[in-house]
């Protein structure tokens, strides 16, 4: 009777709404589309009424079987399709001219999984990044520092930052100044050119970080005040391949297991690694 198709309904909803969330969230790995949820809602909401009251003595009725079939086209490709839409609004340029010319607004406007596309220009240092984005550099795209601090900072995050030039780290050596920190979290560094920078990299707690073709070349001081090319500290299964490192005090890999060191080049410091 009707209680019965009731019943049925209800529960055909809660194992839609199943699929809904093993498609979204397990293949897809995109957030809920709240919007499509309500629209699935609704339309299967008017399906069943219209079933229920004219056709639950029919329970295989042309009607309800079209329905169905709608339904669970929009639970399978909704997903999809909010990927797709997701992937394009996670895009962000920033140029001087652009909508968006501040590096560091972009950064915190920016979604997790965001690609942000920097072309070129001089962008500030003092860059902190705490949500999983990629920051891919165009050619001519600088981060300057102005001879204060930390350029960029990565921490609690996994993050990619590839192709900058980036330089004028501070001095400090109690603050260990550099041009880029990797903190807590996990980093790809790929084509990054960095100059003038008392340290050059830093993984602190780092594991699983990746450094590839970058060139690192340190500030011109005094071996006594001069910081470190590659720090690694506590940081596992790294991976440090085709580098070159320049007039640094060392190149360091201390208490960190298991990771790949090939094909680099070090000079013009007191070691090569340690």
């Amino acid at each position: 009777g009707v209680y019965g198709a009731a019943v049925s309904e209800l529960l055909g909803f809660v194992i839609s709404f199943i699929t809904y969330y093993f498609f979204s969230k397990q293949l897809y790995e995109v957030p809920w589309n709240i919007p499509l949820v309500l629209k699935t809602l609704l339309g299967y909401l008017v399906i069943s009424a219209f079933s229920i009251a004219f056709l639950y003595q029919q329970p295989f009725s042309l009607w309800l079987v079209l329905g169905k079939l709608a339904l669970a086209a929009a639970l399978l490709l909704g997903p999809a399709a909010a990927a797709a839409e997701g992937d394009r609004a996670a895009s962000t340029v920033v140029c001087p001219t652009c909508a968006t010319s501040s590096l560091a607004e972009a950064l915190a406007e920016a979604s997790a999984g965001a690609t942000i596309e920097v072309q070129g220009g001089v962008y500030p240092g003092g860059l902190v990044i705490e949500r999983p984005v990629r920051l891919v550099a165009s050619e001519g795209a600088v981060i300057d520092g102005g001879g204060e601090g930390t350029l960029v900072t990565i921490r609690g995050t996994d993050a990619t930052l590839s192709g900058f030039l980036l330089r004028g780290t501070g001095d400090n050596l109690d603050h260990e100044d550099a041009a880029i920190v990797v903190e807590d979290g996990s980093a790809v560094l790929t084509d990054n050119h960095i100059e003038d920078a008392l340290f050059g990299i830093y993984l602190k707690n780092a594991p699983g970080s990746v450094l590839r073709d970058n060139v690192i070349v340190s500030k011109d001081l005094p071996t006594a005040r001069k910081g470190d090319g590659i720090k690694t500290w506590y940081s596992d299964e790294v991976v440090i391949e085709n580098n070159s490192a320049s007039d640094g005090r060392d190149i360091i890999l201390w208490y960190s297991q298991d990771g790949l060191v090939r094909n680099n080049t070090f000079d013009g410091g007191r070691y090569g690694l340690h």
